[in-house]
C-alpha cells in the first residue's frame, strides 16, 4: 500500500491507498490528519501515524510498501520523511522542485512552486481535463490556473479567512 503524506503549515494529512493491480483507486483506504509538531522525531511521527492506521484498520497492521511526501514546511520534512521510511522500509518519494510531473510549469521561477500546488495540479489533471482553476483552502489559500495545454500559468497565495479574522479580532 502507498502512504501519501502532505505536510501543511498546521497539520500533517495522510492517506493509505491500495495500489495492488486489482484495486488501484484514488479513494484512500484510510484518511486522517495530525497536528504539525515541529520538534517531533521521525520515530514519534511513525508511531502516531501507525497507531492511527491500525485504529482505522481494526488493529490490522498496515502493509505499507511505498510512500510519497509533499511538504511546505521544510523544518518538519526530515522527521516526517523519516517516519515514512520507517513505516515503508524504503525512502519516500519526495515531491518538490525537479521532479517529473507530466505537466509544464510556465511561471517565472518553476522551482518556487510549492509541493502542495504541484500535488494539487497532478491530482486535478488526473481527474479533469484542462483548462482548470484549482482552489485550495487551508492555512493559506491558493488559486492555481492551468491552461488548455496542462501548463501551470499562475498561482495566487493569500492568507486564509481564519487567519484574517484572527488578526482582525486581535487588532480590535
Amino acid at each position: 500500500m502507498l502512504l501519501a503524506i502532505d505536510i501543511g503549515n498546521t497539520s500533517v494529512s495522510f492517506g493509505l491507498f491500495d495500489m495492488s493491480e486489482h484495486s488501484v483507486s484514488s479513494v484512500p483506504v484510510v484518511l486522517s490528519r495530525i497536528a504539525v509538531r515541529k520538534n517531533a522525531s521521525a520515530d514519534e511521527y511513525a508511531v502516531t501515524i501507525r497507531e492511527i492506521l491500525r485504529l482505522r484498520l481494526g488493529e490490522r497492521e498496515p502493509n505499507i510498501d511505498s510512500s510519497a511526501v509533499s511538504s511546505v514546511v521544510p523544518s518538519t520534512s526530515l522527521s516526517v520523511a523519516g517516519a515514512a521510511e520507517i513505516l515503508s522500509g524504503r525512502k519516500p518519494y519526495m515531491i518538490g522542485p525537479g521532479i517529473r510531473t507530466g505537466f509544464r510549469i510556465s511561471i517565472h521561477d518553476p522551482a518556487c512552486l510549492g509541493a502542495d500546488i504541484v500535488s494539487n495540479t497532478a491530482a486535478a489533471l488526473d481527474i479533469c481535463k484542462p483548462p482548470l482553476v484549482i482552489f485550495d483552502a487551508g492555512t493559506a489559500n491558493t488559486v492555481t490556473v492551468i491552461d488548455d495545454t496542462s501548463a501551470v500559468i499562475g498561482t495566487i497565495i493569500s492568507s486564509s479567512l481564519k487567519i484574517i479574522s484572527s488578526i482582525s479580532s486581535f487588532s480590535s
